[in-house]
């Protein structure tokens, strides 16, 4: 989940490194550093405990700089949060950052003490610094230092290293965790995410496991692990000039809900004007039996949701697994069915793992991802963009819309597929929705509604989420969101599974947040509501209200939602829930955009 950002330049790199850094801080904001070779040929290393902001501050008081620098924002795993486990860890010789995790970390540590080395921290990264010096005292130069000790640490890890006995060049490794070169004028960059090079230069490289490289300011190699050179692609982006600036928004959070309308109009736009192709319309449906989808938090509840309008519009069985339980279980796959793979970063470790599993069976393989350059979308048969752009704050809002989105238009292409529905039909729907999209962007608002229903949640001991049907992953994202920002112990229920357990938590400190379309569900799910008023709880209920459709009971907090088509239903009451989760944690005084313990991309296991 950790951060990378390094650059080998003809001029100083310090504030560079740490405006790298800045970008970076969604993968981990623990603690951060850098380390530079001064022009006096010594390692400088700078670190702070917290933000990349508290990194800045140190490091404009000291005047050091040199051209050539590593830097790191630490999401911790392995050791607490203290100085000494701040990245880089580094000695007189050698200074290392590391992302992932070393499996055998404890054996290495163990005959390494045994060999009379030292440990200042907790790290598992200590580990790989003390094994390459290992390897140097035994004679080898850096870089066979630095593959020797390759060679003998498991997991999944991306490394990049500074040594005073090659003053001018960074060595990397890639093995399961991402890593990226950007090529500028008389500078080569490293970074964990390639959409941080995007703001620095135009052309990069996107590394596979097992390449080593070693970076200069003005050229670099790819190696594998028998000293052979390897050629990798050099793709040229957009280059981003600034990085995803505020403007009058307080958080990036509440910036990326208010986007929501204007992306969801923009993917419809390109869906029925722009008629941008979409590789999935190539592929053979009539010889779908089954789907699988495989992601992890929100992207498995937009999976979820995915499942309901697959069995209803496309008549194609579906399978939806967290991408950590796919892997654990015996899978046995099936040669006629779809694996669909959802990762906003494209990098999220255990479903990159479970993308890999499948495609030595030889299945078929969708990626549903916002980085067209990420190693899910390298490794997938069929990619499509999840197209939500960049997305700052770590609680996902605009990309699991993109998401929904996105795999509402896959559902009707199988259904075209299948001959369920003419193009025209598929046309005619997608024009239905856009106009009902206009909709949305009243739903972006923080109202009365909103500002009641917070704080009821703060005044509340126990809060539950229910939803039926589609609204049930819609109830689980909802509680989600309120998890990762408030810190309230919060949970989501089917609402048919209320008196198979749950429902012994109501009582008259209950909330009960209660999502209930005028579906086929209804009915069914009011008198759930009727349940948990009957036992005390307060409810907050979401549902469609007109002059047509009266409410049939009173509850304490209301939220009317629009009337619309089903397919939209699951976006237009995902929209207050976030908008909720938001304004409790701004009540709480938590950060918004950084929740504790959280990281946007999850790369270890």
């Amino acid at each position: 989940m950790c951060g990378i950002f390094c650059i080998a330049s003809n001029k100083g790199v310090k504030k560079q490194i740490t405006d790298g850094l800045k970008f970076l801080e969604y993968r981990g904001y623990d603690s951060a550093g850098i380390a530079l070779i001064d022009p006096n040929g010594k390692i400088e290393c700078i670190k702070a405990i917290g933000d990349v902001s508290k990194l800045v501050e140190k490091t404009s008081l000291e005047p050091v700089d040199g051209s050539i620098g590593i830097g790191h924002t630490r999401w911790a795993t392995h050791g607490k949060v203290t100085i000494n486990n701040t990245h880089p860890i580094f000695n007189a010789n050698i200074a290392i950052i590391h992302n992932g995790i070393v499996e055998n970390y404890r054996e290495l540590k163990s005959r390494l003490i045994e060999e009379n080395y030292k440990f200042n921290g907790d790290t598992d990264t200590e580990v790989i610094l003390n094994l390459i010096q290992y390897h140097v005292d035994k004679g080898c130069h850096s870089l066979d230092a630095f593959k020797h000790a390759i060679k003998e640490i498991k997991g999944n890890y991306s490394i990049a290293a500074l040594f005073l006995q090659d003053p001018e060049k960074i060595y990397c490794v890639k093995n399961g965790s991402p890593l990226s070169l950007g090529l500028g004028n008389g500078e080569v960059y490293v970074s964990s995410d390639i959409n941080a090079l995007t703001l620095f230069v135009d052309k990069v490289i996107t590394l596979e496991d097992g390449d080593v490289v070693i970076v200069s300011n003005s050229s670099y190699e790819v190696l594998d692990l028998d000293y052979q050179n390897v050629i990798r692609d050099i793709k040229s982006t957009d280059r981003v000039e600034t990085s995803n600036e505020l403007a009058h928004f307080p958080t990036y959070m509440l910036k990326e809900i208010n986007e929501q309308p204007k992306i969801m109009q923009n993917i419809l736009r390109d869906i029925l004007f722009e008629q941008k192709s979409n590789s999935v319309m190539d592929l053979n449906w009539d010889s779908v039996t089954k789907i699988s989808v495989i992601a992890c938090g929100s992207s498995y509840h937009a999976g979820m949701v995915a499942r309901y309008w697959f069995e209803s519009y496309a008549k194609i069985s579906v399978e939806v697994d967290f991408a950590s339980e796919f892997r654990a279980r015996d899978v046995v796959y099936d040669k006629n069915a779809l694996y669909i793979f959802i990762s906003q970063s494209g990098e999220t470790l255990d479903t990159l793992a479970a993308l890999k599993e499948a495609k030595k069976i030889g299945v078929r393989t969708i990626a549903l991802v916002n980085t067209l350059q990420s190693s899910i979308a390298s490794l997938a048969d069929y990619v499509v963009p999840i197209s939500a752009g960049m997305e700052i704050a770590v609680a996902s809002t605009k990309s699991f819309s993109a998401q929904l989105m996105q795999l509402a238009n896959i559902v009707f292409l199988a259904a075209v597929g299948k001959k369920i529905l003419s193009m025209t039909d598929y046309s005619t729907m997608f024009h239905g929705i856009y106009t009902e999209l206009r909709d949305l962007g009243d739903m972006t608002s923080i109202n009365e509604n909103v500002m009641d229903i917070s704080k009821a949640i703060e005044k509340a001991k126990t809060i539950i989420f229910l939803g039926r049907s589609s609204m049930y992953p819609i109830a689980l994202e909802g509680a989600l969101k309120l998890q990762e920002l408030s810190y309230l112990p919060i949970f989501a229920s089917a609402a048919g599974e209320l008196k198979h357990g749950p429902i012994a938590l109501i009582d008259d400190k209950t909330l009960v947040i209660a999502l209930a379309p005028r579906n086929s569900v209804y009915y069914k799910m009011m008198s759930n509501v009727e349940e948990v008023r009957a036992r005390g709880a307060k409810v907050a209920l979401f549902t469609s209200v007109d002059e047509q459709s009266k409410l049939d009971m009173e509850v304490e907090y209301l939220y009317a939602i629009p009337k619309i088509s089903d397919i939209l239903t699951p976006l237009f009451y995902t929209i207050p829930l976030q908008l909720i989760a938001y304004q409790v944690a701004v009540n709480l005084g938590k950060n918004v955009d950084k929740p504790r313990n959280l990281a946007k991309s999850v790369t270890v296991e």
